[in-house]
């Protein structure tokens, strides 16, 4: 199973996770699908081995991504900077997939992937049906712009790449706009998709309450 965390930047993706992992452990078989042993160069050539191995499984899907991607994006090398996290994604996800009885719990999923492209809304329907194929379970962790600039201004204060944190928060509103949009484009079904509010500091009985959610998820979900 695949679970994916979606959200604003700097609405506790990635806290929230690595605490409901750590409350999971001994329940149910459970993997953080991230690479951060990985140095730098070691990611990238990650990447574009996972894109070429996309197109091995999903030559269609893939060459409709890149397609979409060169038209539609501005900077051509940010349109090769999307196309490799995301057609990575579709990749780590089918080797997830092959994994039965086992939960993959990625915090910069493919829907966040779709959502940091640049593009924001000129994605077409055919992109959203792949979309759908992919994550088991959605959380989307709520917050408001407000909040999740004041966080990524922090982060910004305590990071050397405080530019691009910075920058981030240009966007904030727009994006929450596209988060909604990308979900309900792909339509999850009700017991498939928490939201959870995280205005305020996550507390471990809210984190508790989404390691239940989950292990009942698993517990009536049919083997692939």
């Amino acid at each position: 199973m695949i679970l994916e965390f979606t959200g604003l930047p700097g609405s506790g993706k990635t806290t929230i996770a690595t605490q409901l992992i750590d409350r999971l452990e001994g329940k149910i078989e459970v993997k953080k699908g991230r690479f951060e042993h990985l140095g730098t160069i070691q990611r990238i050539g990650s990447k574009f081995t996972s894109a070429l191995t996309s197109f091995y499984y999903f030559p269609k899907d893939s060459f409709l991504i890149i397609k979409e991607l060169f038209a539609n994006h501005i900077s051509k090398a940010e349109a090769v900077r999307d196309c490799l996290n995301i057609l990575y994604l579709m990749e780590r996800y089918h080797n997830a997939n092959k994994e039965k009885g086992t939960v993959h719990i990625f915090d910069q999923g493919l829907i966040q992937a779709f959502l940091s492209s640049t593009m924001f809304g000129k994605w077409s329907d055919k992109v959203f049906e792949i979309i759908k194929k992919y994550p088991d379970r959605v959380i989307l962790v709520n917050v408001d712009p407000e909040t999740s600039a004041k966080r990524l201004i922090e982060r910004a204060n305590q990071n050397s790449r405080s530019q691009k944190q910075r920058d981030k928060v240009q966007h904030l509103i727009e994006q929450g706009a596209i988060v909604k949009k990308i979900i309900y484009q792909i339509d999850l079904q009700k017991d498939k998709y928490l939201v959870i509010e995280n205005d305020q500091k996550m507390d471990l009985q809210e984190i508790d309450k989404i390691k239940y959610w989950l292990i009942n998820q698993v517990q009536n979900s049919p083997q692939r």
